[in-house]
């Protein structure tokens, strides 16, 4: 079994306004920042929970990580 049919890519978000950045690049850098998506691991760990006004605020940070670190935005 593969890890993308243990964990369809977004799947718990199908309910919510605000979907998960989530690209399936998951590489922590030495920030504990997801180099693929952009968001601090407690932003990811923390994501199901969130509301969508907090999910925006997670964004818009992972956003601005990203064009910092001069990656090419996922979302």
């Amino acid at each position: 079994m593969t890890l993308r049919e243990l964990y369809p890519p977004i799947a718990y978000a199908k309910n919510a306004k605000t979907a998960g950045p989530c690209v399936r690049n998951c590489c922590l850098d030495a920030d504990d920042v997801c180099l693929g998506c952009g968001r601090a691991l407690s932003e990811i760990t923390g994501w199901n929970a969130a509301s969508d006004e907090e999910k925006e605020a997670i964004l818009r940070r992972a956003k601005e990580r990203l064009a910092m670190k001069n990656h090419s935005l996922p979302f």
